[in-house]
Order: structure tokens, then sequence, then C-alpha cells
């Protein structure tokens, strides 16, 4: 076998470059610096415990256990006596050093063996790939198709020259450039989002591809089409009049709302309102809907303004009154105005249904009925309101109550010491009973409040006594 040496550092790694170790990724994954342990690892893991290497790369790798060969187990063996491909060369033809070339300080172009912690330790003869970016158009930018797009990019190599930018979208080629600055103009582009990527080639064939930039190209604009209106109306002055377009194209529409063909300043709405209209307003209403494809010119719309009626006025106001309940009660008001005059009557502010004439009657008031009444009086000019109208309710005279003793009865007999249940009926016509007292002789011995009434009077002594009861409502 040919002889392979190479000195190695504290924590050496091995990294593979693509075009020499096409299948050998499945090795190189298992040395502990960067196979599964994914960290750095001991220096002994790899590496003969005679010191530093110092015979052939192969002799002072050690297996360390791992199998290089298929599934055999190769502990003890060095890893130089390994020979994976049949060249009769040792490990450096699976390692990344197809003629076992690799010597103490004469790294080969096409491997990698450093440690990747120093960057002193990188082979000298390893390419630097290319450095690309975008500068045009920027992220996110849009267009209208078919759209004209201009595609620049900068692009550097720090050990060579860059031989080619490429202009890619979605992946694919779609331009190049090969000196700077670099650019491709990109026209008649479809609508649609596209992802922007530029890939730079150096004198040495490494690659290198740009963060992508999205652009979206909208569709042509088609121009608006006024499939709404604005309609004629006939009002009266002082009223509010609306116009309202709609219309079917490309948003976003601009709008000029024109009276007589004159622009109405600041009338650049769908809906043109016109707030208390004069008959000066009279006249014909258009609008022009734009957009990026075009413009539509609407029907016109005839505005008729009639004079302003007589708004209503106050003669006679309704007058306050007085009276008992039970009587009926009418308020009325005499008003003035272009008819027809409206009236809305109210208790209290709040509208009483269906209390719309200029009289307003009450039939059996009660204290309920009472408070302030007034009516607003309106027509298409205007609307008043009267002057307030208090109904004062008074309560009818009082009726007493009524109360009679059921037990004991009259005469009745007892032997002392007694104990005597008294009892009683009371009731109100014109409202309730609050209590029932139970007297001897004037003198008030019990009281109830509530239905039936009665009163347990115990221990009562020998005597002759006189009793009553009496109701209060």
């Amino acid at each position: 076998m040919k002889p392979n040496p190479l000195t190695m550092i504290s924590g050496l790694a091995l990294l593979l470059a693509a075009q020499d170790a096409l299948a050998l990724t499945s090795y190189t994954n298992r040395v502990p610096n960067i196979g599964a342990l994914g960290r750095p690892a001991s220096c002994l893991n790899c590496h003969e415990s005679s010191g530093p290497p110092v015979t052939d790369f192969g002799a002072d790798f050690l297996d360390a256990g791992l199998s290089w060969i298929g599934t055999v187990p190769r502990t003890g063996l060095a890893l130089w006596a390994t020979d994976t491909d049949g060249d009769g060369f040792t490990n450096g033809a699976e390692l990344g050093d197809p003629n076992g070339t690799w010597r103490q300080g004469q790294p080969h172009p096409g491997g990698t063996i450093y440690n990747p912690n120093d960057p002193n330790s990188h082979p000298t003869g390893a390419n630097v790939p290319p450095t690309v970016a975008l500068t045009s158009p920027a992220n996110g930018a849009t267009f209208t198709a078919p759209a004209n797009v201009t595609i620049t990019a900068t692009a550097a190599d720090s050990d060579g020259t860059v031989t080619m930018v490429e202009f890619l979208s979605g992946g694919t080629v779609i331009g190049s450039d090969t000196t700077s600055p670099y650019s491709f103009a990109w026209n008649g582009v479809a609508a649609g989002t596209y992802s922007l990527t530029a890939r730079a080639t150096d004198n040495s064939g490494a690659t290198t591809t740009s963060a992508a930039r999205s652009i979206t190209v909208n569709p042509a604009p088609v121009p608006p089409t006024i499939t709404t209106q604005p309609a004629s109306q006939t009002v009266t002055a002082g009223a509010n009049v609306t116009f309202t377009v709609s219309a079917s194209g490309t948003t976003p529409f601009t709008y000029q709302w024109r009276k007589d063909g004159v622009n109405i300043p600041g009338a650049t709405g769908a809906t043109l309102t016109l707030t208390a209209v004069v008959v000066g307003d009279s006249g014909s209403y258009t609008v022009v809907v734009s957009n990026a494809g075009g413009s539509d010119t609407s029907d016109a719309a005839i505005l008729t303004v009639n004079p302003a009626p007589i708004p209503p006025t106050i003669t006679t106001q309704p007058a306050s009154q007085t009276v008992t309940a039970g009587a009926d009660v009418t308020f009325a008001v005499v008003a003035t105005g272009t008819p027809p005059l409206n009236y809305q009557w109210q208790r209290n502010t709040v509208d009483i249904p269906g209390a719309t004439s200029a009289m307003l009657t009450l039939v059996g008031v009660t204290a309920a009925n009472a408070g302030n009444y007034r009516v607003i009086v309106s027509n298409t000019g205007g609307a008043i309101t009267s002057a307030v109208a208090t109904l004062t309710v008074n309560p009818p005279a009082n009726v007493p109550p009524t109360v009679a003793l059921t037990s004991p009865a009259n005469g009745a007999t007892f032997t002392a010491p007694a104990n005597i249940t008294i009892t009683a009926t009371a009731a109100d016509s014109d409202g309730t009973v609050t209590m029932v007292e139970f007297l001897s002789g004037g003198t008030v011995i019990g009281t109830d409040t509530s239905a039936p009434y009665s009163f347990a009077w115990n221990g009562v002594a020998a005597g002759t006594y006189s009793l009553t009861a009496r109701a209060t409502d």
C-alpha cells in the first residue's frame, strides 16, 4: 500500500469535498469528531496514543471500534489498512485523496481535512465560492401585466473571478449576464407571483444562489363599466339628497361628480350627498368613474328642488288642569303652517301611542295619568313643540273601613282566670285595612295587622268586660 503521511492537530475533524467523496459520507459520519456525537471529542478517539502523528496518516488514524468495511468490525486495526475502493492505495482515496498523494504540508485541493474551529488549519487549496445578492426589484414589488421587469444583482469572488450570473424564477433560469453590473431585462411577464434568485458561478466552477425576492404581477386592469346609474329625484328645499353609482372593472376606482358638466370640488366618492338642498341645487348630475384602464361617465340624474313649506307655528297652547280621579280630561292645541300638519302628544317626554291629532282626551283619569303633557306639531318644513300642560289628579274622598267582632258571643261567660280568643272581620271599600285593635272598656289589649284578625286574651280575672274592635285603613 502507498503511504500517506499528514500531521493532524488536536480536535481534528474530517470534512469531505463533494467531488472527491461522493459515497463516503457513511464513513466520515462515523468519525467521533463529526459523526454521531455531533461535537468535538478527545484526540485519542481517533489517533494512536504514541504522541503527535509522525507516521503515515492512515497508520496514525485508528478505527476506534467502528466498522469501516461493510459491517465487519475493525477494532484495533489502523485505518491505513482499509482500502474500500480497491485501488491499491491507503485510506487517502476513501478520505478525498484519490491518488494517495496527500502529504504533510501538501494539502490536496480536492479534500478538506481540518479543524473547523481553527481557520489556520484549513487547507490552502480549497476554493471559496462566490457571493451574490439581488439588488432589484425590491422584495414584494408589484407590476402590471404584461410587465417589463429589470433584475439586477451584485456578485464577487474573493479568490477568483465571477464568470456568470444567472437569473432564475422559481428555480428556472430566465436569463444571464457575464459582466458587471449584472442585469437582465425580463419583458412581457404574465400575471402571477414569482420568486426570483440570482446564481453566481466562479472561475473554479463553484456556485452560490442568492436569497429569494418575491414579486407580484397583477393582471391588466379592466376599464370601468357603470352597472348602477344615479337616479333622478324631486325633493323639497331643506331635504338631504344622495346620489349613488356602482361600477364593475378592476379596482381601485376614482370618482368625480359633476353638476351641469362642471366638477363638484371634493365630490370624489361613489356616493354624493347634498345636505339641506335649496332651489339653486336643481340641475343635471353625472359622475365619471375611472381606473388604470380607462373611465366611464354615468347617465344624467336630474334633481328638482321645490320651495320649502312654511314650518308650523302654535297659536293656542294646551292648558294645565287639576281634576279629581275619575274625571275626563281634554288637552287641545291650535297650529298654523303648510299642511298637512302632524301631531304627536307626549307624557313626560314619552310618545303616547295613537295620540296623533290636535286634541288629546283622557277618560276616567287616575293618579297614574298625572304628569306633564305636550305635543309636537310637524310638517315637511319643520317641527315645533308646545308648552307643557300639567295634569294634577286628586284622589276621591276617603271611605272609612268597616269592622265587627265575631267572637266571643255577646253575653258569654267564662271562669277566672279565663283564656278568651277575640276575633273580628274588617274591610275597606277604597283601600286596605292596615290594623285591627282589640279594646276592653276603651283600653287596647291587643292588635293584629292581617286577616283573619284575632287576639288571645289570657288570664282574665273575674269581672264584667265590654269588648270592641277598631279598624284603621
